[in-house]
């Protein structure tokens, strides 16, 4: 399956870096994205623009400033293939979401759930025009250099967060 990113040309203050460069644990947010991603199996394919994706296969699409680990990638991707639509990932809606990751990031905030910008798009003929949220949680994550023990999904933005907590 091909895993489209979504590319930017934002750059973080005040290191002027562009987010795939930066250092998550001395290694570049690129590297940890490449290493998840053949870890299930997924064929990156960078992409301007989502107008550009033209594939009847089913693929996912991630921003270019989005962490995230295999466990987190594969929940997401088999709790989305049974529903037979687009599927956008998300988190319940609470009071750490809310005052830490949803200020900092590019989220939709909705009723009680927070989309993140990771999608799951199935092959053609199961494709419709609605997209549902898929709620990620209680994987456990294997990265215990920051005790984790939930999936991890993050964006390099003004803070470096994890599940509401500054971790770098």
């Amino acid at each position: 399956m091909k895993a489209y990113i979504l590319m930017s040309d934002g750059k973080l203050e005040p290191f002027d870096d562009h987010p795939r460069e930066c250092l998550i644990v001395n290694r570049p947010l690129a590297s940890l994205q490449q290493e998840a991603m053949e870890k299930v199996d997924l064929s990156p394919v960078p992409v301007a623009d989502l107008a550009l994706i033209d594939d009847r296969d089913e693929y996912i699409v991630f921003d270019d400033y989005l962490y995230f680990t295999p466990e987190l990638l594969l929940e997401f991707i088999s709790r989305s293939r049974p529903l037979r639509c687009r599927t956008v990932a998300a988190f319940k809606r609470g009071i750490t979401t809310l005052r830490t990751i949803s200020a900092t990031q590019s989220v939709e905030e909705c009723e009680d759930l927070v989309k993140y910008r990771l999608w799951y798009v199935p092959s053609e003929d199961k494709r419709g025009e609605d997209t549902r949220a898929v709620i990620i949680m209680g994987v456990q994550c294997t990265r215990r250099w920051h005790g984790c023990h939930q999936p991890c999904l993050l964006r390099l933005g003004r803070e470096i967060l994890h599940h509401g907590q500054r971790i770098l």
